[in-house]
């Protein structure tokens, strides 16, 4: 499956990168090396969320910006790989909030042709694999035999 990769924290980036960034920042620019370098991993860390003044980031121009979305994944945790349970959301903000908690200290994110998030959360225990996807009734269906045969919630 081709991916596109839509997002990445500054340290998801290889040093070549980082530096070629940090060098377009600088020119035009008076500033060191240092405010440089933080400039940039600042402006890469922001971009897909919320600024300080409530703008919102790109991600309000996603095809699924708008719609209920479902998570789907794994989480890489001290005692291995455990699988989750599919999650509504009602917006692509709250499921990455729910995927993209304070323990994560980097993200990347990819878009499938399908339009489909794939979000990889780097944490101390291991990294968590994420599959955000539009709400569909199949995944309606899904959610409510799980219920009804399971007695999940």
């Amino acid at each position: 499956m081709k991916t596109y990769s839509i997002y990445k924290t500054w340290n998801r980036y290889s040093i070549d990168e980082q530096e070629e960034m940090i060098k377009d920042c600088m020119e035009g620019n008076d500033m060191d090396y240092d405010t440089a370098r933080d400039c940039c991993a600042e402006d890469v860390n922001c971009l897909y969320y919320e600024d300080d003044f409530g703008d919102k980031g790109n991600l309000v121009y996603s095809s699924l910006a708008n719609v209920p979305v479902v998570i789907t994944g794994s989480l890489g945790r001290w005692d291995g790989r455990h699988e989750i349970r599919p999650v509504k959301c009602d917006s692509l903000q709250e499921a990455l909030g729910k995927c993209c908690n304070n323990d994560i200290e980097d993200i990347e994110i990819y878009e499938d042709r399908y339009g489909n998030f794939l979000l990889n959360c780097y944490h101390h225990d291991g990294t968590n694999h994420f599959l955000i996807k539009k709400w569909t009734p199949k995944g309606r269906r899904c959610l409510h035999f799980r219920r009804e045969v399971f007695g999940c919630k």
